[in-house]
């Protein structure tokens, strides 16, 4: 009897060491998100300007185009690179075409949006009105193995100033053979890597997760300067007023709104846009006008008077306390020249004409007398 307890006593210790064996076998494992940025066909790193691989600032499970999708998030500023890799070891062989090859392209989706506004949104990546999507390379080969990474180049800001600003401008993706450029480079917001096969008239796509880069926030209040700039609506002054804070370079210009008002020569009070009228300042300088950036040019459409122009920084999501405003510029605009200038020198213009007309005559019938 007491060998039958005993052996079920042993019995029941086994069991439960079998028990929790088991839970710890199949519980999960904790893995580094910024290891795991990878689906099972295409994965993605993304890399300082020392060609370093960067760690995310933090992971997320949304719900994207209907489905939980992961996306890691980065620093704008950090990223210089994103470097794309492909593991296709179980591509079909019954995907190559009738000589031997696979054809595929290699694509990037873009899209210039906050990750809580796409969470928020339960978004549609394809369809959402601000995608912008290039494939940079087309090719075929016969060993899946020999597709090379690819390197996506970041822009900050002024790289993409510079860029539209330069006819010929573009940027190095190291793909292997053949070499291609990226015809565009993009800033912060969600990226999707993709590698697509075409099969006949069907296709099939590998996507990784999404990658999101996120923007600078300003440092304190922002600061802003003035340049004397060409009118485009007459002989007046004109303006470029630009910030001048040291971290620009990589914050989003949306944030940045820029606003002005003034009085006329002749008592009026005016605003920049139809949309800033108030009972003060009833009338507007322009219907719309670009106000947003790190920039901001000003034409007071022929309007001469005294003017302040000054700039409101949003942050995303902001709170009250976190709107800052610039300092304020006092400028004026008139007429470069006077009336009265203007007359004057035009008047000296045909009379300068008449004498050298005159001269002409004179010298023409001395030679004539000559001959």
């Amino acid at each position: 009897m007491k060998s039958l307890k005993f052996s079920s006593f042993v019995f029941a210790i086994f069991g439960v060491l079998v028990l929790c064996l088991s839970l710890f076998v199949s519980a999960p494992v904790a893995v580094n998100a910024a290891e795991e940025n990878t689906s099972s066909s295409v994965a993605v790193t993304a890399l300082n300007s020392n060609g370093q691989s960067l760690p995310n600032t933090g992971s997320y499970n949304l719900t994207i185009d209907n489905r939980r999708s992961d996306l890691y998030a980065f620093n704008w500023s950090a990223v210089n690179k994103f470097k794309v890799s492909f593991n296709l070891s179980d591509i079909p062989e019954t995907w190559k075409g009738d000589d031997g090859k696979y054809r595929y392209s290699i694509r990037i989706e873009y899209v210039n949006e906050y990750t809580d506004a796409m969470e928020e949104a339960n978004a549609t990546f394809e369809a959402n009105s601000k995608i912008q999507s290039i494939t940079d390379m087309t090719s075929s080969t016969a060993d899946v193995s020999l597709i090379q990474d690819v390197e996506y180049s970041v822009a900050s800001l002024k790289d993409r100033i510079n860029a539209q600003n330069e006819e010929n401008r573009t940027f190095d993706i190291n793909s292997g053979s053949p070499v291609t450029t990226q015809k565009e480079c993009f800033g912060w917001g969600i990226y999707r890597f993709s590698i697509v096969f075409s099969v006949g008239t069907q296709s099939q796509t590998f996507s990784s997760a999404f990658f999101s880069l996120e923007p600078s926030t300003l440092q304190g209040a922002p600061t802003i300067d003035k340049k004397y700039a060409s009118s485009q609506t007459g002989l007046i002054n004109a303006f470029n007023c630009f910030l001048t804070n040291d971290n620009i370079d990589y914050i989003d210009i949306n944030t940045i709104k820029w606003f002005v008002q003034g009085i006329t020569t002749d008592g009026k009070k005016y605003v920049l846009t139809q949309e800033d009228i108030n009972d003060e300042y009833p009338n507007f300088i322009h219907p719309t006008v670009e106000r947003t950036g790190t920039s901001f040019y000003f034409d007071s459409n022929k309007l001469a008077g005294k003017w302040e122009v000054y700039c409101v920084y949003t942050p995303h999501k902001a709170t009250v306390d976190q709107v800052k405003q610039s300092n304020v510029l006092e400028v004026s605009t008139g007429n470069r020249l006077a009336p009265s200038t203007i007359l004057w020198w035009i008047l000296a213009a045909v009379a300068l004409l008449i004498i050298i007309v005159v001269i002409v005559i004179v010298v023409t019938k001395k030679k004539e007398k000559v001959w």
